[in-house]
């Protein structure tokens, strides 16, 4: 019973979150970097809450976010941070090939874990408990794989952005 409770909360955090980033352009840079650094850390906390169901079919759930939706979200971000946007990383494997840091942006990392979220989210939708759990195990792979560790990023990135803006 457990189990069903931490994925329930999964859900919901997912789609506040999902729902918040989709509308960037209402927000103010401080205000919608100070939101992103109180619902990012519940995402990950949620997401490594559960266990990694097995798959009921071979084939992999539908994706619903189109590379449009990708772009919207990605440069609707890098629009609102600006300068901001960019920082430097170690925690890349570009970083192991190369001689010079290796900067990325905050929106394409947040576009990546919006992605993988909304589309676990959209597969939610279907009344179908199977459909539902292979959805969960697709992005609680990918969640270990790849977009914990860009989640952490983008929080690491934007509390560094967050308590550097000036109050004016």
């Amino acid at each position: 019973m457990t189990q069903l409770k931490e994925r329930i909360e999964f859900i919901t955090v997912s789609l506040e979150t999902c729902s918040f980033i989709e509308q960037v352009s209402n927000y103010e840079k401080k205000d919608f970097i100070s939101k992103l650094l109180k619902i990012l850390p519940l995402i990950y906390l949620k997401a490594s809450l559960l266990k990694l169901p097995k798959c009921n079919f071979e084939e992999t759930p539908e994706r619903f976010v189109t590379e449009y939706d990708y772009e919207r979200i990605r440069l609707s971000v890098a629009e609102l941070l600006e300068a901001s946007d960019d920082f430097l990383t170690v925690y890349t494997s570009d970083m192991q090939l190369s001689e010079t840091p290796v900067y990325i942006t905050v929106s394409e990392l947040l576009a990546d874990v919006y992605q993988e979220i909304k589309d676990y989210v959209l597969c939610c939708q279907y009344n179908d408990e199977e459909v539902q759990n292979d959805a969960l195990n697709v992005c609680l792979s990918g969640f270990y794989e790849h977009w914990g560790q860009k989640l952490l990023s983008v929080m690491q990135a934007l509390h560094n952005v967050y308590y550097c803006i000036d109050e004016d």
